[in-house]
């Protein structure tokens, strides 16, 4: 239970910080949500006033490389907090060497900004097909549903969909194709016979 309660956290940060983005970095409310989902990520304490560099420094001495990919949402997401991160990770002397280790790159700033950019791209290709994925079987689980009101012995459906809403559930096809073979006509009627 815990654990669901630190992501719903740590995803309602992330939400507001996206939402307050573009406003200046030293403004309370980025502050707030900035610190806020690098504590989640982190595991670590938001005592006094931290610093992304504190957070991120003591979240890495927790929770080792495992907080770097949990950076990536943040990352991808964001792009005044992107550079704010960014900027830690790659200026600091003991966090650039925990991620040149983690990206497997010289901890040279330029090199890890460059492996940070070819990581966050990766992370939004899988983002992308996950989230692709889900939609695609959300609109199979709709089409299935719609064949399933029709009946359970169909020789044939479709379901036409546009925005998850069945555009036309068709069970029965005009043509079938039957002028394309000989023997088409005759199957297809002992295969409707069979069924009655």
């Amino acid at each position: 239970m815990a654990e669901t309660s630190r992501e719903s956290a740590r995803d309602l940060y992330l939400a507001a910080l996206t939402r307050v983005d573009e406003r200046s970095p030293t403004d309370p409310d980025f502050q707030l949500a900035l610190i806020g989902h690098l504590c989640m990520v982190s595991g670590a304490e938001a005592a006094g006033d931290p610093s992304a560099h504190d957070v991120l420094a003591e979240g890495h001495r927790r929770r080792g490389n495992a907080v770097f990919e949990e950076l990536l949402p943040v990352l991808s997401e964001t792009g005044t907090a992107r550079d704010i991160v960014l900027a830690t990770l790659c200026d600091d002397g003991e966090l650039s060497e925990a991620c040149a280790g983690y990206l497997d790159t010289s901890p040279r700033q330029a090199d890890l900004r460059a492996a940070w950019s070819r990581k966050i791209d990766q992370w939004r290709k899988g983002y992308r097909k996950l989230l692709h994925g889900r939609s695609k079987l959300e609109r199979m689980e709709i089409a299935d549903a719609a064949l399933a009101c029709a009946g359970t012995d169909l020789l044939y459906g479709r379901v036409d969909l546009m925005g998850g809403v069945v555009l036309e559930l068709e069970v029965t096809e005009p043509s079938l194709y039957l002028t394309y073979d000989q023997g088409a006509t005759r199957r297809f009627a002992q295969a409707i016979a069979g069924r009655l």
